[in-house]
């Protein structure tokens, strides 16, 4: 059997255990449209899972946005803009922030603080 498009999408430990089972069912489905849709939905629910079930990559990617939001904020109020991050106390939060988002993001990818859930 051809391995449809969609099921290509699904995270690799997914794809090997409901591969061939989603596939049959896309086959044989009388709605391959809307069958089509919910496995890509679901294909990216399971990713944003993914993702989201590291706390220590989570705390990075919302440090990380509040930082680069909060840095756009500051350069936008310099006179000079980004060369004048270093006179002002104040400038090096945001930067400190993207900082510690990047080593949160490290102890992540390492796999400290791995959640119990299967």
């Amino acid at each position: 059997m051809k391995r449809s498009a969609v099921v290509r999408f699904l995270p690799r430990s997914h794809r090997a255990r409901f591969g061939a089972e989603i596939d049959g069912l896309l086959a044989t489905s009388t709605r391959p449209v809307a069958d089509v849709l919910n496995v890509a939905k679901q294909c990216a629910y399971w990713h944003v899972e993914a993702l989201m079930r590291n706390a220590w990559t989570t705390s990075a990617v919302v440090l990380a946005a509040a930082s680069i939001f909060a840095l756009g904020y500051t350069i936008n109020g310099l006179a000079d803009g980004i060369t004048e991050l270093p006179k002002h106390w104040w400038s090096s939060a945001p930067v400190l922030g993207l900082a510690l988002a990047g080593g949160l993001a490290l102890i992540g990818r390492n796999g400290a603080g791995k959640s119990s859930r299967p």
